[in-house]
Formats: C-alpha cells, structure tokens, sequence
C-alpha cells in the first residue's frame, strides 16, 4: 500500500466503528499521516510515530496533518472572558466570607 487512497479504503470501517459519520473525513487524515512516516520497509511502521494533539476552540474539520513535531502546551494569556470570569470568581469569594 503505498497511496493515501488504498489505505483510507483499508482503515476506513476501522475508523467508522468508533467515529460513525467521520470515517471519510478523518481516514484521508490517517491515510496522510501513515503515508508521511512510513518507513522504507512498511513491516517496520511503528504506531508511536503519529501523535493526535488537541488545539483548544477547533472542530473536528479544523484537524489536519503537519509535518515534523507539535508540542502541546497550556494556552498563554487570557482572553477577555477568561479575565471576567477571574473577577466573577473574585468577587464570590469575597462575598462568602
């Protein structure tokens, strides 16, 4: 197997059978992903080499495949609901006391 079409074909009921109604979107993404560090000797492919990272405020359809390393880390300054909702918690705080 060496195009993205024959292997999402191949895992595309695997994929359907825990994500129902995605299998086509999310098998082309896989099928990527597999293609990009599939060793010279496809007996020798190790699962370990794709990571899924979650990025906060995306869809399903937002996902793609990106070459090399992501590094998953805590979101870095506050938006301005995040800061209302430090001051909401504040001022409970004080109220309870």
């Amino acid at each position: 197997m060496k195009s993205e079409e024959e292997i999402a074909k191949a895992i595309k009921s695997t994929i359907a059978s825990k994500q129902y109604g995605n299998e086509d979107f999310l098998s082309k993404l896989v099928a990527k992903s597999v293609l990009q560090v599939m060793p010279k000797n496809p007996s020798a492919f190790n699962v370990d080499n794709i990571r899924v990272v979650k990025v906060m405020g995306g869809g399903l359809e937002d996902s793609t495949v990106v070459k090399g390393m992501v590094f998953s880390r805590e979101p870095s300054g506050t938006t301005s609901l995040q800061t209302e909702l430090t001051k909401a918690s504040s001022r409970k705080r004080v109220m309870q006391k």
